[in-house]
């Protein structure tokens, strides 16, 4: 629903569950559908009350019952609160382990939504944890590939540069998932940890994969800058040109300066 239609639904759904005090089961149906419809408005705090008020209804480990756990998760996450997400999230995988081939796509997404709320919170042990059960029962090669991308993100913002390495390589070598970004992270991870003939090599074989990628000027003066630190002035001022050529920028003469001083 677009989000002019969602706040409709709002409106249809509050009157509707006024009339249906008679019959439990139709006030059941008509939370669900009213907290579907506030969450897709963006009214996340009433989402969660009458998420809540359809699960204290529905039957514990029915699919409706997991799929509104979720949704108290999900609307925790967007209100920013990560700790209530995680204890909800907690809570639905309690289910969920012992229900994992009955319900292997939400016990699937769950493991995935967990991880990034984990994340969050700056627990990237338990996060890792999370994704690693995702990926060894992930069938689909790009949803592997997601979530490898996003435990590379995680060791990157604990600043564990190497490790974020280890799986943008095997992304990289083992998938051949030829994406801009993986080898972008791989080469300023590399720079950052002084390892500037590895961000060269990076870089250089960036720019010779993706000729009109959106990266390139970022390619371009990685290269530029891992010359300079490895003292190839010559090729660092060839390679300068080359960028203000191709972007107009004036990074050879900013070489220059760098060079005599």
């Amino acid at each position: 629903l677009l989000s002019g239609q969602a706040a409709d639904a709002v409106d249809y759904f509050q009157r509707a569950i006024v009339v249906s005090n008679d019959s439990p089961f139709n006030q059941a149906r008509i939370l669900y559908a009213l907290a579907w419809a506030e969450f897709r408005a963006g009214q996340f705090v009433p989402a969660k009350d009458h998420f809540t008020q359809f699960i204290k209804r529905a039957e514990r480990g029915e699919n409706k019952y997991i799929i509104a756990l979720m949704k108290l998760g999900d609307a925790s996450y967007n209100i920013h609160s990560y700790k209530e997400a995680e204890k909800e999230y907690r809570a639905v995988l309690s289910i969920l382990e012992s229900n994992k081939t009955q319900y292997p796509e939400l016990y699937a997404k769950a493991l995935i939504n967990q991880a990034r709320i984990l994340g969050k919170l700056r627990q990237t042990d338990l996060a890792v944890e999370r994704l690693d059960i995702y990926i060894q029962g992930a069938v689909v090669t790009l949803d592997k590939l997601d979530a490898l991308k996003m435990k590379a993100d995680l060791y990157v913002q604990d600043n564990a540069l190497e490790k974020a390495n280890q799986v943008l390589v095997l992304m990289i070598d083992h998938y051949g998932f030829i994406n801009e970004d993986v080898f972008m992270a791989l080469a300023d991870n590399r720079f950052n940890l002084n390892q500037f003939e590895g961000a060269l090599a990076v870089y250089q074989n960036y720019l010779n994969l993706f000729p009109k990628g959106d990266r390139r000027m970022d390619a371009r003066y990685g290269e530029v800058q891992s010359l300079i630190h490895l003292k190839h002035y010559d090729q660092a001022l060839i390679e300068a040109g080359y960028t203000d050529a191709e972007f107009g920028s004036q990074l050879y003469l900013d070489v220059e300066k760098t060079i005599e001083l």
